[in-house]
C-alpha cells in the first residue's frame, strides 16, 4: 500500500537561462513538501498506512522494515519521506496543446516565453 499525492500547495518552478542555450538543461523545482499543510498531510497518509498494515498481521511477515520502529515522530517521519520519496507522473497534470481555435483551452507557442530567474 503506497500513498499518492497529484499536487502540492507549493508551486514549482520551471527556469531557463537567458540567452537562451539549448544546450544547459532547465531547472525545474517541484517544490514538493514545502507547505506546512503538504508535510502534514504526508505524514498522516504514512501514518494511516502504518496503521492499516499493523492491523494485517495475517499476511505480513514480522515487524516493519521501512522505516522501521526507529522511526517514531512526525519530524522523524517527514524526514524519512522526504528521503524516499518519488516523482509520480499522471497525465491529467499535463496541457493540452495545439490550436486556439478548438473546443478545448490550449497552450499555444504565442503563450510560452522564456522569463529571467531575476
Amino acid at each position: 500500500m503506497r500513498t499518492a499525492r497529484v499536487s502540492y500547495l507549493g508551486l514549482a518552478s520551471f527556469t531557463l537561462a537567458i540567452p537562451i542555450d539549448a544546450s544547459l538543461p532547465p531547472v525545474i523545482n517541484p517544490n514538493r513538501l514545502t507547505t506546512t499543510e503538504d508535510q502534514g498531510l504526508a505524514v498522516a497518509a504514512f501514518k494511516r498506512i502504518q496503521q492499516m498494515w499493523a492491523r494485517m498481521s495475517d499476511v505480513t511477515i514480522g515487524p516493519e522494515y521501512l522505516p522501521g520502529p526507529a522511526v517514531d515522530t512526525d519530524e522523524e517521519t517527514l524526514e524519512f519521506i522526504q528521503q524516499s520519496v518519488a516523482q509520480l507522473y499522471h497525465a491529467s497534470a499535463t496541457c493540452k496543446m495545439g490550436r486556439s481555435n478548438t473546443c478545448w483551452p490550449s497552450l499555444t507557442r504565442k503563450h510560452v516565453s522564456a522569463a529571467s530567474a531575476d
